[in-house]
């Protein structure tokens, strides 16, 4: 049987591969990106959290490419069962951006045994020399992502607690 951590891994590099395709399949071909409406892709999936919540998600990875700054952030909010996510990616001006995630309330019934919640994923490709995605869940700044050219690709975890 595979394990729960590979299959965390494999789930990631496919996210990785599927959202890096898909907004590189929606790039303008002059490769000038419209600051107020970068291309991006958001996945969100709620139901039982995994047995190695927290330890595994709440992750950003972010390199450089010929059409600007590809981001993709993969976050874990903690909810009751009867609630889900709604999220906005928004320009808020001087080459910065806000990631909203919103609770509200579902249409589910039922009392799982197992803590809930939702995993949300953000592809996304900035305009080189964009300055910071700051991702707020419910009215409340989790992190803020600085642009960090020429760094090459990073990978971190992000320090989300109370997620």
């Amino acid at each position: 049987m595979v394990s729960r951590r590979t299959a965390v891994v494999a789930a990631f590099l496919a996210g990785l591969a599927v959202g890096g395709l898909a907004v590189t399949a929606v790039v303008p071909t002059e490769r000038s990106l419209d600051p107020e409406s970068p291309p991006h892709s958001i996945a969100t999936a709620s139901g039982c959290l995994p047995d190695s919540y927290p330890d595994v998600g709440n992750w950003v990875f972010t390199t450089s490419s010929d059409d600007g700054e590809l981001m993709v952030l993969n976050l874990t909010v903690e909810h009751p069962p009867n609630r889900t996510v709604e999220t906005d990616l928004s320009y808020v001006g001087n080459g910065s951006y806000r990631f909203s995630i919103r609770t509200v309330e579902a249409e589910k019934a039922g009392t799982p045994d197992c803590p809930t919640g939702s995993t949300v994923e953000l592809s996304a490709t900035f305009p080189d020399g964009f300055d910071s995605v700051t991702v707020v869940r419910d009215g409340e700044e989790v992190t803020t992502v600085q642009d960090t050219p020429d760094s090459g690709p990073t990978l971190r975890w992000l320090n989300v607690s109370g997620s």
